[in-house]
């Protein structure tokens, strides 16, 4: 696929806006003042202080934060952004849907406006923000898992903690017959999925045993749901929960608290939680090693939001200077990241943000030391694709039927049936 018009166009646009950014404010604005409207997926509460501390320190901008569901993000975005309202400046931009959002013309091109960034991303997250050479997004953060596990439960069943050390790492089959060993000493449940049926959580196991991601092809815009790696990985998944190991009828919402109660042996999850259960004095919880299969590589989960500027934006330079504040410095990078534990994109930030998350509780101790490990050698992104929208709808329905009795390989046939009817219009 060519962005070249989408480049042109991009770039004409900047070069005028920054003229109009230059000579005049918005409506209702002085020139003196100018306000970037900002949307995200994340609470008011935990974003208007990163916010207060910008406009605090930069008088004659006022950056005002606007929540947006996650569910609902892409389509807020296509209309608020793709409808040429103007009245977006600046906005979050999930990794995978980076090639969606540059294709669709929403987000302008950064490439030269961002100074030398060499050093301060990770070359991983660098990649998912650039499109035939172009910078469009700025990393904002990025992400990793660990493997939860209730140290009571499991000493109650007389199962050995799980090692935090990556090269000593827990199986996904040594994972199951210890959760079965759990749930029979007592445990109500002895696993969970954090992000129950989504696909960020599932992708590291067929990744694990070689059955790639699901997506294949010229801009991965091909099905690949059927090789017989990605079906055992599938089948593995389903079995989790055909065998009562696993709660049935529940959603994302609902797994942080099960856990949480002391009903569940292991649960693997971001390091968004650590802060939640540090804080829990009955929950005595440990961390491990994200699990692998047997005869499988280490894979985990990585990436997280960008921040993308609006090609409709009437004040690019104010907005690009914010980018760059949270993004770029390290007084930023720290203030977005502050109670909010998902792992900042800065790599200058980053060692004290995971430190910080490490200090926590003794159960965490040597997450810092896993957490870069994860990140450097075992993080696996999820493909980026114009159709990933689609895909991860696909995959969402097709993982929560599955993990309610369908049929693997019917459903998974089923499901890319549906994703190369939906690519096909978007070749």
């Amino acid at each position: 696929m060519s962005f070249s018009r989408k480049t042109a166009i991009a770039a004409t646009l900047a070069a005028s806006l920054a003229l109009v950014g230059c000579t005049a404010g918005g409506e209702g604005e002085s020139q003196d003042n100018v306000t970037i409207r900002f949307l995200g997926s994340q609470p008011n509460e935990l974003i208007d202080p990163v916010v207060k501390k910008y406009n605090d320190a930069n008088p004659g901008t006022t950056v005002v934060y606007e929540s947006v569901p996650f569910e609902s993000f892409s389509a807020v975005i296509a209309q608020r952004v793709g409808g040429d309202t103007g009245d977006v400046d600046v906005f979050y931009a999930d990794a995978p849907r980076n090639p969606s959002i540059i294709n669709a013309g929403y987000a302008l091109d950064l490439t030269g406006e961002l100074g030398d960034f060499e050093g301060t991303w990770a070359e991983s997250s660098i990649e998912t923000a650039t499109v035939d050479g172009k910078i469009y997004t700025a990393p904002m953060r990025t992400s990793t898992q660990v493997l939860y596990y209730n140290v009571d439960l499991l000493a109650a069943a007389g199962v050995d903690l799980p090692s935090i050390d990556p090269a000593e790492r827990i199986t996904w089959e040594e994972l199951k017959a210890a959760a079965a060993k759990a749930q029979d000493a007592g445990a109500k449940w002895g696993y969970l999925d954090d992000q129950v049926s989504r696909y960020y959580q599932f992708q590291p196991l067929p990744e694990s045993l070689g059955g790639g991601s699901g997506l294949s092809g010229d801009e991965n815009l091909e099905g690949d749901l059927l090789n017989p790696k990605f079906i055992e990985a599938t089948e593995y998944w389903q079995s989790l929960y055909s065998e009562g190991l696993a709660p049935k009828g529940v959603d994302p919402d609902q797994t942080k608290p099960i856990f949480q109660s002391g009903q569940a042996a292991f649960m693997p999850g971001g390091p968004w939680w650590m802060p939640v259960f540090a804080e829990d004095s009955e929950l005595n919880v440990g961390i491990a090693a994200y699990p692998r299969f047997e005869d499988g590589e280490a894979v985990t989960p990585t990436d997280s939001e960008h921040l993308a500027v609006s090609a409709n934006t009437k004040h690019p330079d104010e907005a690009i200077d914010f980018v760059k504040w949270i993004t770029l410095t390290e007084e930023g990078a720290l203030a977005m990241s502050d109670g909010l534990a998902v792992p900042t994109a800065n790599l200058e930030a980053q060692p004290i943000q995971l430190a910080g998350l490490e200090e926590l509780s003794a159960g965490y101790a040597g997450f810092r030391a896993l957490a870069e490990f994860e990140m450097q050698n075992t993080a696996v992104a999820r493909p980026a694709s114009v159709g990933y929208v689609q895909f991860e709808d696909v995959m969402g329905k097709a993982l929560e039927d599955i993990r309610n009795g369908s049929n693997v390989t019917d459903r998974l046939g089923q499901a890319n049936e549906q994703l190369m009817s939906a690519f096909s219009r978007l070749r």
